[in-house]
């Protein structure tokens, strides 16, 4: 049987101070930063969403809108018929936003629609949700490198 040999390990006491440093600066980030991060990402969504909304008129865009709940972003479309517009309706159902957002495609199942009416998907708010959720971990991991640095 191999003997092992144990090596001790001595960490400089300055770079101890400087580890905890930057740990309490991540858990601030984590606190204030990510708060401030889902705020601007409801404020980029609500936007994305009212640029991308097919326009023909009006109502829908106008029923678009982003709030804060806490520590929680809500972006929404009000009109009666924005889902039948985001995923399509009948065999023209699209759920390939739902599918890059992790969300179940049960969600959208429900707007197929009763009738054999088959309307194109025209997506503006999953999409819009997703494009600024990138930007969100982007800001977020630029924050954190130079935290670490």
């Amino acid at each position: 049987m191999a003997k092992f040999q144990y090596t001790r390990v001595y960490v400089d006491p300055i770079d101890l101070k400087e580890l905890e440093s930057k740990m309490k600066s991540l858990f601030r980030l984590s606190k204030q930063e990510l708060s401030t991060e889902v705020g601007i990402w409801g404020t980029t969504t609500t936007r994305l969403a009212k640029e991308r909304v097919p326009k023909d008129t009006n109502h829908l865009m106008k029923s678009i809108s982003g709030r804060r709940e806490g520590d929680q972003a809500v972006v929404e479309a009000k009109a009666n018929y924005a889902p039948y517009v985001e995923f399509g309706t009948g065999r023209n159902v699209d759920l390939s936003e739902l599918d890059e957002l992790g969300i179940p495609e049960l969600y959208a199942a429900q707007f197929k629609g009763k009738r054999e009416v088959n309307l194109p998907a025209r997506p503006y708010l999953y999409n819009s949700a997703r494009q600024a959720l990138h930007e969100m971990l982007s800001n977020m991991n630029r924050k954190i490198k130079n935290i670490v640095k």
